[in-house]
């Protein structure tokens, strides 16, 4: 089954067609969709200095019965971890009455950065890094994965680890299929699978694939239900 447009996409879509009062709404979404989650129809309208009827007006134009809807819509891409909406501006005005104000100042980024980086390494384990470091170095061909959100990481890898060791590919190719990427994974490899959210289904059978085929299994990935850690053997 298809999934629905996002948020972001059906703004874009209709963009151009929006009244002036609507379009406000439009762009102060389109920065930070996330806010929706934590906000009223009333408080988002305020936001963009237009009224509770041309916010009415404007989710309907984009398709969705009322404002629960979108809001069920966000807080489930939240949930899966979407960047767009996991990114907010919002924040209380000197009144306390809870208005959105369309910034975000850079310490605030800053702080969380610090705030990921520093639990990133706090709960990675020396003895797991450091076999993941051998496997890597002393595997016969490297295969680096990544699909949506995680492709970005996928290729930074590949790329870095390039510059310390020949034979290290970026899966799926371009103008190939997934079965040519795979033919040639055997024992002696190493597969690095980046799986941050919002994962495709593929992606737990490739991993079975490379281990049926004899190759070792490096999972990354962020904290759900789907854990794996450090390497696993092949059976």
């Amino acid at each position: 089954m298809k999934e629905p447009l996002t948020l972001e996409a059906r703004i874009q879509a209709h963009y151009e067609e929006l009244p002036p009062a609507e379009k406000r709404l439009g762009d102060l979404l389109l920065g930070f969709p996330g806010d929706i989650a934590t906000y009223s129809a009333g408080e988002l309208a305020e936001a963009a200095g237009t009224s509770r009827a041309a916010a009415s007006r404007f989710f309907q134009r984009l398709g969705y019965k009322d404002f629960n809807e979108v809001r069920l819509q966000v807080r489930e891409a939240k949930r899966w971890g979407s960047p767009v909406y996991l990114s907010s501006a919002s924040r209380l005005n000197g009144s306390g009455e809870g208005k959105a104000v369309a910034s975000q100042s850079v310490a605030d980024h800053l702080d969380q950065e610090v705030h990921n980086l520093t639990r990133t390494l706090e709960a990675i384990r020396p003895d797991v890094l450091r076999d993941a470091v051998d496997a890597m170095a002393e595997a016969r061909r490297v295969h680096v994965v990544g699909f949506r959100n995680s492709r970005m990481l996928a290729l930074y890898l590949q790329r870095q680890l390039l510059l310390l060791r020949s034979d290290v590919s970026l899966l799926p190719q371009s103008a190939q299929t997934l079965g040519e990427d795979m033919v040639d994974i055997g024992k002696g490899d190493v597969v690095v699978m980046i799986g941050m959210r919002r994962r495709v289904g593929v992606v737990t059978r490739i991993m079975e694939i490379a281990q049926a085929q004899g190759a070792r299994v490096l999972l990354i990935t962020d904290l759900l239900p789907l854990r794996q850690r450090g390497l696993r053997h092949g059976p």
